[in-house]
C-alpha cells in the first residue's frame, strides 16, 4: 500500500500541505488554525491510516525520539519492573525505547551500545556489567546524553540513580543483632560491582560495630552457578536449625536460590532460621515461613533516572551534568 502523505491529507481537506504540517506536528497553538478545520484535518488523517514518517522527522530535528535502555539481565523481575516503568515514564515524554538485555556480559554490552549509536538515539539509560568500564568511559568522552541506574563507576563523571543498599542491610543486620541473633551469615555472589559491594560492606560494619568480627561469614557464589552453589553453601551448614541464625541475601537471585535451598533442608523459615532476602519476587509466595525482604523504589527510581536524562536532553550546556541519587530502601515482610 502507498504510504498516505500529509500532501495527501491537505489535497482531500482542501488546504496547504504546511496548514495541515502544523496541524499534524503539535504546532498549532496559537491557532493558525481553526478549531473547526484542524478537527477535520485530524479526522482525516485518521480515516486515512496516517503515520508520521519519524525518519524524516528525525532529520528535520535533529532528534531521533528514540532511547536505549540497557537492562543487565532482563530474566531478574526486579530489571523487568525496571524496563516496564522507564519505559512508560519515557513515553508520557514523547519517546520510543530499544531495550537491550546485556546478559551481566561486558561484550553485550559494548556491542549493544554500538548498536544503540548507530540508531542516533538521543540518550541511553544503562545498567553497566562488570568490567564495562572502558564502554563507559568512551561514553562519558562522547558527551551522549547518559545516565547510569543501579550502578557506576565512581571514576568517571555520569549521573547515577540507585539504591541506597548499605544502609538496607546494615539496619536489616542490626535489627538482627538487636533481636539476639549472632551467627549471621551474608550470601552474595562474586562481582566487582558496587551496588553489591555495598550491600556487603553494611553486612560487615554492622557485624564489626556489635564486636562480632569473629561471626562474620560471607558465602561468596560464582553468578552464573548460583542455584547449585548456594544450595551447596546451605547443606553445609550442621547447625542450621540452633535458632540463632540469620541469612542475609544480597540480590533478588540469591534470596530466591537461599530460600530454595532451606527449603530442600526442610527448616522452618521464620522459627528454626530467619532469612532476609534483597529485592521482592513473585517466587515468595510459593516459599512456606516467615522472612523479611528488602524492597528497593523501583517507581521512583524509573521516575528519577528519565527526569535526569531529559534533563540532559534538553540542556543547552555543552557541561556534564553529574549526580548520584541514592534512594531509601523499605523493610516488607512476608
Amino acid at each position: 500500500m502507498k504510504r498516505v502523505s500529509i500532501k495527501d491529507i491537505a489535497d482531500a481537506v482542501g488546504l496547504s500541505t504546511a496548514a495541515v504540517s502544523i496541524v499534524l506536528s503539535g504546532k498549532n497553538k496559537n491557532r493558525r488554525v481553526s478549531k473547526k478545520m484542524t478537527e477535520k484535518i485530524l479526522a482525516t488523517a485518521k480515516e486515512m491510516n496516517y503515520h508520521p514518517n519519524l525518519l524524516a522527522q528525525s532529520l528535520q530535528s535533529g532528534k531521533s525520539k528514540t532511547i536505549g535502555l540497557l537492562v543487565a539481565d532482563i530474566c531478574n523481575p526486579f530489571f523487568a519492573l525496571v524496563a516496564t516503568n522507564i519505559q512508560s515514564e519515557l513515553q508520557k515524554q514523547g519517546y520510543a525505547v530499544i531495550i537491550i538485555n546485556t546478559e551481566e556480559n561486558a561484550q553485550r554490552m559494548d556491542e549493544a551500545i554500538l548498536i544503540l549509536r548507530a540508531r542516533q538515539v538521543d540518550g541511553l539509560i544503562v545498567v553497566p556489567t562488570a568490567y564495562g568500564e572502558q564502554s563507559i568511559q568512551e561514553l562519558v568522552k562522547s558527551k551522549i546524553p547518559l545516565v547510569l541506574f543501579d550502578r557506576y563507576f565512581p571514576q568517571f563523571e555520569t549521573s547515577n540513580v540507585l539504591a541506597n543498599g548499605y544502609k538496607a542491610v546494615y539496619e536489616a543486620t542490626t535489627q538482627e543483632i538487636q533481636k539476639g541473633k549472632k551467627n549471621i551469615k551474608f550470601f552474595t555472589y562474586k562481582t566487582p560491582l558496587n551496588s553489591i559491594r555495598s550491600r556487603e560492606q553494611g553486612y560487615i560494619t554492622a557485624m564489626r560495630e556489635a564486636k562480632l568480627d569473629d561471626y562474620i561469614d560471607i558465602r561468596s557464589v560464582s553468578y552464573y552457578h548460583i542455584d547449585e552453589e548456594i544450595e551447596k553453601e546451605i547443606a553445609s551448614i550442621e547447625d542450621i536449625e540452633n535458632q540463632q541464625m540469620c541469612i542475609i541475601c544480597s540480590s533478588n537471585n540469591v534470596s530466591v536460590a537461599t530460600l530454595k535451598g532451606i527449603k530442600e533442608r526442610k527448616v522452618s523459615i521464620g522459627k528454626d532460621i530467619d532469612v532476609i532476602c534483597f529485592d521482592k519476587s513473585e517466587v515468595y509466595n510459593f516459599i512456606d515461613g516467615h522472612f523479611t525482604y528488602i524492597e528497593q523504589p523501583i517507581y521512583d527510581m524509573s521516575v528519577k533516572v528519565v527526569s535526569l536524562l531529559m534533563e540532559k536532553i534538553n540542556s543547552t550546556d555543552d557541561d556534564n551534568i553529574t549526580s548520584t541519587t541514592q534512594m531509601s530502601c523499605k523493610f516488607s515482610y512476608k
